[in-house]
């Protein structure tokens, strides 16, 4: 399988949770349905033309999914990859800068997020497109 997530460093990368993954299984993909690889430098949708240049696909050494994680409600719904090789950073390849747990974050600050998951509090359906 090859996920989409974001680099927080040259090893370590954070994906969708084990229920939100839009994976492709390949013939590699290993038997508890982990991905066995993470792919960077694409973008969703794809860009026209240069996209292709700047992949990289990397083995994943290990996953760490979150314990909290519940299917029904999709909850906890992230999981951190531990890559086998180092990321080349690049113009479509770079680190995420993550928040302490002292930051704050006063109201009415403008955040910028992205994922698949819901796109109102009280909505039942998740996304099936990055957002």
């Amino acid at each position: 399988m090859a996920c989409p997530g974001l680099s927080m460093g040259r090893t370590l990368s954070r994906a969708p949770g084990p229920g939100r993954c839009p994976c492709r299984t390949t013939p590699a993909s290993t038997s508890a349905g982990a991905p066995s690889s993470a792919r960077t430098g694409w973008s969703l949708p794809p860009t026209a033309g240069s996209d292709e240049e700047n992949i990289q696909v990397l083995k994943i050494a290990k996953v760490f999914k979150n314990p909290k994680f519940n299917m029904v409600t999709v909850r906890n719904d992230i999981a951190l990859l531990k890559l086998a090789t180092p990321t080349r950073f690049s113009q479509t390849v770079s680190p995420v800068c993550l928040p302490k747990t002292t930051d704050e974050f006063p109201p009415g600050l403008v955040c910028a997020t992205t994922g698949w998951g819901r796109t109102k509090y009280n909505a039942h359906k998740t996304s099936d497109k990055l957002q």
